[in-house]
């Protein structure tokens, strides 16, 4: 169900800043993207310009009320919002009652820089569960075919973690694209294809090094 995305995105009432970031003192927000699943179906709602439950479980093929809870903690947390369009006159009877469409109250999701002890403890719990489900999909992608996995444990000099940080910058143009053509998409839930991580951390303290798989 295509539709246009201008009543929705031209109405900034309520929305977070941009500029600011995704609050994490705020328990509920932060009770709310503490979930990898939520965090990437906040981001779905965000590039679709807006979107209908029943939308989004057709693309994932789950049923509407597996999604209810976590569409009311976003919406409880105030980083998305609802309408109900107004249907055409003479026509609620056949229609029935109309879907609400959700949409995201950031423009991007980012996270507001802080110095607080709690906050920066609340990012490091995220990012670590954004890896946790990244390993369980290169699990399940290995039982098909062993992906190409650039994973392992080296002794690095400067000039070569230099080298890795420029490739991730190449391949983070090519996801930058590729979420512009997302968003593009206007009232379309479109789902990712294929997973793509990458990461360079040094060690503390040393530890073993690891085998190349494949």
């Amino acid at each position: 169900m295509a539709r246009s995305s201008t009543s929705l995105r031209g109405n900034k009432a309520g929305r977070q800043s941009s500029a600011q970031g995704i609050d994490l003192s705020v328990n509920a927000v932060w009770n709310c993207v503490r979930s990898p699943f939520r965090l990437r179906l906040l981001e779905t709602i965000r590039g679709s310009g807006g979107c209908t439950v029943l939308e989004i479980a057709r693309a994932l093929d789950v049923s509407p009320p597996s999604l209810y809870y976590h569409i009311g903690l976003l919406l409880k947390s105030g980083l998305i919002g609802q309408m109900v369009p107004q249907p055409a006159a003479g026509r609620v009877g056949r229609l029935g009652p109309v879907a609400a469409i959700f949409f995201a109250n950031v423009d991007a999701i980012k996270f507001a820089p802080t110095k607080s002890a709690r906050e920066q403890q609340r990012m490091a719990k995220l990012v670590a569960g954004l890896i946790t489900e990244h390993a369980a999909d290169l699990a399940m992608a290995a039982k098909i075919d062993l992906p190409a996995i650039g994973n392992g444990w080296e002794s690095l000099e400067a000039d070569e973690v230099k080298a890795i940080q420029k490739a991730f910058a190449t391949v983070d143009g090519v996801l930058s694209k590729a979420r512009a053509r997302r968003e593009k998409a206007h009232g379309k839930v479109v789902l990712a294809t294929h997973h793509v991580s990458f990461s360079v951390a040094a060690t503390a303290p040393a530890t073993l090094p690891a085998p190349k798989l494949g």
